[in-house]
């Protein structure tokens, strides 16, 4: 994990932590507490993540597994285009088959395996499933945390994300 890099600077266990860090000051928002981070979430998708946040029921150690080393089998993925870009296939069922082959636990290889889907599920199909609060909590930390990576929270690739999250969220409630 710490050969293999997010971006620039950045690699999949700091990445990880990162996303920890993220989700928990998202719950700090979602609690209307002082927080560190710069969030870009419209006032009624909070409300509806608020409402999501009561839902949760994992220690928050398996939730923190889960971001750590959500990204610990991504390396096995990587191969770059003609044009020299990374690209990382089925990387999220990599990380669950790494995570699982470690022996780690059923629950947070559960949430590994399934990382990806708020992201790349279109809104129309998307469906609760177990621990799906979790995944959507995190989707949003995800893409904060890597905001940089798209340019900032004013660049139009995480306007993009955020919109989809958005329309993710409604479908949800």
């Amino acid at each position: 994990m710490v050969d293999c890099y997010q971006f620039e600077g950045v690699n999949m266990l700091e990445h990880g932590q990162m996303v920890h860090l993220y989700y928990l000051d998202l719950l700090k928002v979602l609690s209307n507490e002082e927080c560190i981070y710069k969030w870009d979430i419209p006032e009624n998708t909070l409300l509806l993540l608020k409402e999501v946040r009561e839902s949760v029921n994992l220690p928050i150690k398996m939730i923190k597994d889960y971001h750590v080393y959500h990204d610990c089998g991504k390396y096995k993925s990587l191969y770059y285009d003609e044009d020299g870009k990374k690209h990382f296939p089925d990387h999220a069922k990599n990380s669950a088959e790494t995570w699982k082959h470690n022996k780690g636990n059923s629950i947070v290889e559960h949430l590994i395996l399934n990382d990806m889907y708020f992201h790349i599920t279109k809104p129309n199909n998307v469906e609760k499933f177990d621990f799906w609060e979790i995944l959507l909590l995190t989707a949003w930390s995800e893409i904060h945390a890597n905001a940089i990576m798209f340019g900032g929270v004013e660049s139009t690739s995480f306007k993009i994300k955020k919109k989809h999250l958005i329309k993710i969220t409604n479908r949800l409630k």
